[in-house]
């Protein structure tokens, strides 16, 4: 989350995990490994 943060300054905590949810349900990421610890991944095809 740091370096999603880190790269988009603007952008609160609280609307970066919405964008993120908001392209998971689009089927455009997946989040993969733990909830704390894992990572987002660009679904390929997309």
């Amino acid at each position: 989350m740091e370096d999603f943060l880190d790269a988009f300054r603007d952008l609160k905590q609280q609307d970066l995990n919405n964008l993120l949810q908001e392209l998971k349900r689009a089927g455009k990421v997946i989040h993969e490994g733990p909830r704390r610890s894992g990572y987002w991944i660009l679904k390929e095809g997309n």
